[in-house]
């Protein structure tokens, strides 16, 4: 069996550098950028990040199934990395390009429009290329290895996307002006990075097939959602890692109230809690891999999820800048394992249906994706129900304590309960794959 060169593993989890980006820049800034920046009240904000992305739900298995389609025919899915590199690069450069002469309702309903095009170009684009993995090799071992440098890449990403984000908006100066130049720089570094894995994935041979392969041709068009669910086992995991996407969403969409609202923080701040997060999540990605070495994937899960778990209930009884710093790395390191063990078990979990392989991941990544659309939607209620006041301007608005106190909910009480439903619907994964009702 041939083995894939080092180079070829790098430049093609290059890719996830990208996809870092256009995860965390709107989990992290979006509903912040509509509240304190446009004017926009919590609930409103919320429901223009929500709706996009109930309709990546829709699509990204619809573009799992073409791709599953395209690759039966001629060997590859590259174009559709292509074609979604190029339109993520416009689409997220001009979220945050809201014009001067929108306001309120009009600069709401922009932002929506082209949220809604950002997401179809990213599922063209994020589909195709987490499906790889799984197509590229036939040893577990190497899979693993593929989706650790993809996961290194992506945290790199989302260090840039989180970050770097709020740093750059400073730097030039903040506001409506700040925020869209950030966009456009984030958005062209980001898109060099999608084209590198674009040509990478155009000169891989043909997939590797799973010694099934033959027999398992792409589902018909209503298959794109039923064949993958028919999978007990599949469709536990697959409502886990809704629930830890969902967590992990609501703490890092609850972070900038937090540090703005409650510790009175600047971008600078929100900046070195999210350097200290990310960069413990890389440095994750090796320990969670020694320990699934060691103990076994789905235990190592566990673990990472329960760490999570305690490391966001200080936020709600001490949020200090320590408190803030302390979590950042406890909870950084969590993430590496809840973003790298769920993609390693999906990897087995598609092998034995190869030519399936891009209707299960469609529905992985519409799941990941409602996941993290949650996350925005519970701030913003919670921001609702406590009665926060949205700004326009680059001064905070005075918040009630009942806002405060939700805030602080946004970030411990909420994710850990997320949390709990991963658990238990992991437990539940684990029981259906070893045949026990």
């Amino acid at each position: 069996m041939r083995r894939l060169t080092s180079s070829k593993i790098y430049l093609f989890g290059a890719g996830s550098l990208g996809t870092g980006v256009y995860s965390a820049l709107p989990g992290v800034l979006l509903l912040f950028f509509l509240t304190d920046v446009l004017g926009v009240a919590p609930a409103w904000a919320s429901f223009a990040i929500v709706l996009p992305k109930l309709w990546s739900i829709v699509c990204d298995p619809l573009v799992g199934r073409h791709s599953d389609q395209y690759r039966g025919r001629h060997g590859s899915r590259a174009p559709y990395l292509l074609a979604g590199a190029l339109g993520c690069t416009a689409t997220f450069a001009a979220l945050f390009a809201v014009p001067a002469a929108l306001d309120g309702e009009a600069a709401l309903g922009y932002v929506m429009i082209v949220y809604a095009l950002a997401v179809t170009a990213y599922s063209v684009y994020s589909v195709p290329y987490v499906t790889l993995p799984a197509e590229m090799s036939a040893d577990p071992q190497e899979r693993t290895r593929i989706v650790a440098v993809r996961m290194g890449f992506m945290f790199v990403g989302a260090l840039v996307g989180s970050a770097a984000a709020p740093a750059l908006v400073a730097l030039f100066g903040g506001g409506r002006e700040g925020y869209s130049l950030m966009a456009l720089v984030l958005a062209g570094l980001a898109g060099a990075s999608a084209l590198i894995a674009w040509s990478v994935a155009r000169r891989l041979p043909n997939s590797v097939g799973a010694p099934n392969d033959a027999g398992q041709p792409p589902a018909a068009l209503s298959g794109a959602w039923t064949v993958p669910l028919r999978n007990r086992p599949f469709v536990a995991l697959l409502g886990a890692y809704g629930c830890i996407a969902a967590a992990i969403a609501t703490l890092t969409a609850g972070m900038p109230y937090l540090v703005r609202h409650v510790i009175h923080g600047d971008e600078s701040r929100l900046a070195l809690f999210f350097s200290f997060f990310v960069l413990a999540s890389i440095g994750g990605l090796a320990v969670w891999t020694h320990v699934a070495s060691r103990l076994g994937k789905g235990q190592a899960l566990i673990a990472s999820a329960v760490l999570l778990g305690a490391a966001c209930i200080p936020l709600a009884l001490h949020p200090a800048t320590i408190t803030l710093l302390m979590t950042a790395v406890a909870a950084g390191l969590a993430v590496g394992g809840l973003q790298l063990l769920p993609f390693a078990l999906l990897t087995d979990h598609i092998r034995s249906e190869i030519g399936r392989a891009g209707a299960y991941t469609g529905i992985w990544t519409a799941v990941e994706k409602a996941g993290l659309a949650t996350g925005p939607l519970v701030v913003g209620a919670l921001l609702a129900v406590g009665g926060f006041e949205p700004s326009s301007g680059t001064s905070p608005t005075p918040q009630p304590a009942e806002a405060l106190i939700a805030i602080r909910l946004a970030v411990s009480a909420a994710p850990a309960l997320l949390l709990v439903g991963a658990l238990v619907l992991h437990r539940l994964s684990k029981r259906r794959a070893a045949g026990t009702p």
